[in-house]
């Protein structure tokens, strides 16, 4: 006699118990009717809600987190050419000028009230004249140049004294500060000569809070914070 093909008899629920395991394999949840669950479209509505408020209570803060870091940022970068331009000076023995710049050009900026946020230059002003020689044969070498201010900050600067925005001024050689052809800045023999306040752009906020350079007579800068 030929025998039976026998056929493995499997329990009810093995094919059910099969597909949940699948289903947990794949991370998808089920409901008691087998069907996969995704979001509903109230669901979806409030989590976009909930993540338009975090944003809004968040921006605020995170705005002035940037404009405070680009102040210090922009701050800092000022007070390295600062420096640079006083050590230069005891280097080489002649006067270094740092100067406001003329739009696109390596020419020192002429006459009261030029923007100092368009850029600046540190050169050897071999004459003092506060303006560098822009001639073939001259000696007054660029040192360094620093492009415009970004994020619309705002850079002025003020000279003890006086009643106008230096465009230039100069380290001599012992570290002091001189303008174009004085051998001494107008003012008292003591405190603050020149100075750089540096702001956020303006509208940005109430009560903004800027930084300040300001360089005593012997040409040692001071940095500070300021309300703009």
């Amino acid at each position: 006699m030929t025998p039976l093909h026998t056929h493995r008899i499997y329990p009810l629920n093995y094919p059910f118990e099969s597909l949940a395991a699948h289903a947990r394999r794949q991370g998808y949840r089920a409901d008691s009717g087998g069907r996969a669950r995704g979001f509903t479209v109230i669901e979806l509505m409030m989590a976009i809600i909930i993540l338009a408020i975090i944003v809004a209570l968040g921006a605020p803060g995170l705005f002035s987190f940037i404009t405070q870091s680009r102040m210090t940022g922009q701050i800092n970068d000022l007070l390295a050419d600062l420096s640079y331009a006083r050590s230069e000076a005891a280097t080489r023995g002649v006067r270094v000028g740092v100067c406001a710049v003329t739009v696109g050009t390596t020419a020192c900026a002429t006459g009261a009230g030029a923007d100092w946020a368009v850029g600046r230059m540190v050169y050897v002003d071999t004459n003092g004249d506060g303006v560098r020689d822009t001639a073939t044969s001259s000696t007054e070498l660029v040192l360094r140049t620093t492009a415009a201010l970004t994020g619309g900050s705002v850079l002025t600067v003020t000279q003890s004294g006086a009643g106008t925005h230096p465009s230039s001024f100069q380290f001599r050689p012992y570290g002091g500060i001189a303008t174009a052809g004085n051998q001494s800045i107008p003012g008292a023999a003591a405190g603050t000569q020149i100075g750089f306040t540096l702001c956020p752009a303006s509208g940005t906020a109430s009560n903004k809070q800027g930084r300040q350079i300001d360089i005593s007579l012997t040409g040692r800068p001071v940095v500070s914070k300021v309300n703009c």
